[in-house]
Parts: structure tokens; sequence; C-alpha cells
């Protein structure tokens, strides 16, 4: 009896003294810098998908060439281009919802006649509260998405007196130009700023290593 009390007092002993270490997960954890200056949630930031709104008589050219540079730095998952994925018979308001709340940045290609375009009886699309393009922007905007409109063809964002009042706040966002003389430049600082959007590390600057080596400075004349 005596043994076991001996005995037990040794473990609790050494467990006080050695408490156990917590487990260590096997999958890294990915943290998320959410900078005030974006004035996005955390939860908005770093989803990881891209979606590219766009419409195919204004600027279908432009917005194909860039969903294939962004399918090639983010990978096909990460870009939703067309609704004419959309299977048949699901209701494409419903769809551009589900795909919006799994994406982390909306770019809004705009070419020359994306204000104005009109459909076969002469009324302006965007004032058509059915508009796919109005429906996806106007649900971004609700949801807080990052919205980047990206002008071409030498575009530029409308005034929001030209706007639908729930299409205002687009007259607001920051844009980005491609141009088709600097397309490649223009396309690579585009997703190197969008990096911190798509949960990706922004890459810090490299310091360059100080030498150890000392100039060589001549000696002081001596005085005659």
């Amino acid at each position: 009896m005596a043994a076991c009390e001996t005995w037990g007092c040794f473990l609790l002993f050494f467990f006080r003294c050695h408490p156990a270490r917590p487990r260590r997960s096997d999958t890294p954890q990915k943290t998320i810098r959410c900078d005030p200056d974006w004035g996005y949630s955390e939860e908005t930031l770093g989803m990881g998908k891209i979606f590219i709104s766009y419409r195919r008589d204004d600027a279908g050219e432009a917005a194909g060439r860039l969903s294939d540079n962004l399918v090639e730095r983010f990978g096909r998952d990460n870009v939703f281009m067309d609704v004419d994925g959309i299977a048949l018979g699901r209701d494409f308001r419903t769809v551009i919802e589900e795909t919006l709340s799994q994406c982390g940045v909306m770019l809004a290609v705009m070419g020359r006649d994306w204000l104005h375009n009109k459909d076969a009886k002469g009324n302006r699309r965007l004032d058509q509260p059915t508009d796919f393009v109005r429906l996806e922007i106007t649900t971004a905007l609700k949801r807080d998405i990052p919205v980047i409109p990206v002008c071409v063809q030498g575009s530029s964002v409308p005034s929001c007196d030209d706007l639908p009042d729930d299409l205002k706040n687009f007259a607001f966002r920051n844009a980005f130009e491609l141009t088709h003389a600097r397309w490649n430049s223009d396309v690579q600082l585009l997703t190197e700023r969008m990096r911190p959007l798509m949960g990706e590390p922004t890459p810090q600057p490299q310091v360059p290593a100080q030498s150890h080596i000392q100039s060589y400075a001549p000696p002081p004349p001596v005085a005659q």
C-alpha cells in the first residue's frame, strides 16, 4: 500500500513538472493579413476565386484573353467567367449568388460600349433589372466583395449619375486599365496586386546583404 502511494506521488510530481505539449497539426495554417486600408473583412478576403464579369459584344475578346492569363496564373478551378457554363434549367440568378459566395474578387471588364450597350429593342441593358451584368455586379457589391473595374479599349469608369441606383457604388471602385500595347506587363501588375485578395502573401522586397569587406581608405597625408 505504501509503495502504491509512493508511486502515485511520483507520477503526480512528474506530470506537474512535465505538462503535455499541445499537438501540432500536420496541415499548415494559412494566415491572411487584412490591411485596414483595403476596407474588406478577413472573411471576404482570400476566398481564392476570381469572377470575371463582361459583356460578350462589348469586350468579349479582351475578357477571354484575360481569363486565359488568370487561369495560367491561378488555375482553371479558380476562375469563373461564363454564365454559358450554367446547367440547363438552373436559375442563373441563383448560380451567380452561389458562385460569388466562393469568390474573393470580381473583375468587371469594361469596353467602350459597356455603359450604353443596348438590346434588340434599343433599350439600354443596364437599365433592365434582369440584365446579367447588372445582376453580377450588384450581387458582388451587396456581398462586399472587392469589385475591380478593368478598363479596356480606352474606356473609363462611368459617373454614378449614369448608373442605376443599385450600381452607383460601382462608380467609386478603384479601377485598373489594361492596354493592348502593354498587355503582358499590365496583366502581370494586375495579378501581383490581386495576390492579397486571393489569400497569397505579398512578397517582401529583398534586402541586399551587407558586405563584411571594409572599403580601403588611404591614410591621411603626413604634414611636412
